[in-house]
């Protein structure tokens, strides 16, 4: 008989150590659970944080991408109003260049009449610039 309780009380602490080491398995794998949760809740508040970061990032560069558009457009209007002021500087230039020309001679030929007739001449010269859309006026004394 005492065999015998030696053989249960020998299957009690067998059984006492394997209740033992499954709880300790339980408690580790409960805590590994609790630590995969808290993980699992930390990445998906990151992805909401990301996924609000590309929202954002993405309605600004819709922004600037319009900003972008009408800038080029804007650019586009100021160089077709350049080029037509540089042709109209051009025309200008032009006509300023023909009235010097005409001013020239007539200061040449008030030269000529002065040394011819041999007495003081005043000779107003009128210019027109359509550019400007002034008259100038030069008195020339003889």
């Amino acid at each position: 008989m005492l065999d015998k309780e030696k053989v249960i009380s020998q299957l009690r602490e067998q059984r006492d150590r394997a209740e033992a080491e499954k709880n300790e398995e339980r408690e580790l794998h409960e805590r590994d659970v609790q630590e995969a949760k808290i993980k699992l809740h930390s990445l998906e508040s990151e992805a909401e944080k990301l996924s609000a970061k590309v929202e954002r990032l993405s309605m600004e560069k819709e922004r600037i991408e319009c900003r972008l558009e009408m800038s080029q457009s804007e650019l586009g209007k100021c160089k077709a109003e350049l080029e037509k002021m540089e042709s109209e500087v051009g025309k200008s230039s032009v006509e300023w260049g023909m009235g010097r020309e005409k001013i020239s001679k007539v200061e040449v030929e008030n030269e000529r009449l002065k040394v011819s007739h041999h007495f003081p001449l005043s000779i107003l010269v009128t210019c027109h610039f359509p550019f400007y859309s002034k008259t100038h006026s030069h008195q020339l004394l003889i």
